[in-house]
């Protein structure tokens, strides 16, 4: 899954630990976030679109694509996200 967390951040001239502060998780745990999106609850990701105004898709990179590959990727994402709560 691409990450935009940083590229957003960064346009929006935020620091780290400001955005950290606004979703309510600590600097790490947020700076994990833009390296391993998906490992986020959606009322984070719901947060941070908000905070950027943006939507889920244009924060996941999934507008970039087209409707096939989106469609792939998002399956893709699916399967892994299954494969992490089975091995639980």
């Amino acid at each position: 899954m691409e990450n935009r967390l940083k590229e957003y951040r960064e346009k929006n001239n935020k620091k780290i630990k400001d955005v950290a502060s606004y979703v309510g998780k600590n600097r790490d745990t947020y700076s994990f976030y833009e390296t391993e999106i998906d490992k986020m609850s959606v009322e984070t990701l719901l947060k941070l679109c908000n905070l950027y105004g943006v939507t889920p898709n244009d924060l996941l990179g999934y507008n970039d694509l087209s409707s096939e590959e989106t469609k792939q990727k998002i399956l893709y994402d699916l399967l892994i996200q299954i494969e992490e709560i089975l091995k639980k």
